[in-house]
């Protein structure tokens, strides 16, 4: 009988589960105010922050092992993914603001990521190609 090859997960599909933990990590990162007079539930979200954080950086180890050049994509995700992380900052805000939380101390990492990925959105990052004289890896 001939072994075949599978891969377990193509490329666009982990692509799509790694960016899923980035964009849950923001978002219960987002409601927390709302959660943390509940010991439990503010526990168990910190711990779900955690967890995806984790995920998420090892699959970032993970793309850069095997395509370098392919990282600053990787990171910047799809414009799906920008387009709900535009919505996500916008709820962060939203609810910093309404819980009486509205100085920029508090609220700066909301902003960053909202004109961050507004800015993505506008200019998409460039893939850098190894072989391109110039592209800056060796």
């Amino acid at each position: 009988m001939p072994v075949k090859n599978y891969k377990i997960m193509e490329n666009k599909e982990r692509k799509l589960l790694m960016s899923s933990f980035s964009g849950l990590g923001l978002l219960l990162y987002a409601i927390m105010p709302v959660i943390e007079n509940t010991d439990w539930l503010f526990y168990t979200c910190a711990g779900l922050i955690i967890l995806s954080f984790c995920i998420f950086l090892a699959g970032s180890v993970f793309v850069y092992r095997e395509k370098q050049g392919k990282i600053m994509t990787y990171l910047s995700g799809t414009p799906r993914d920008k387009i709900y992380q535009i919505f996500i900052s916008l709820t962060g805000i939203a609810i910093y603001y309404s819980m009486n939380r509205s100085g920029l101390s508090r609220t700066w990492i909301w902003w960053a990521i909202l004109i961050t990925d507004i800015l993505e959105l506008v200019s998409p990052v460039k893939e850098v190609k190894k072989d391109e004289p110039g592209s800056g890896i060796m």
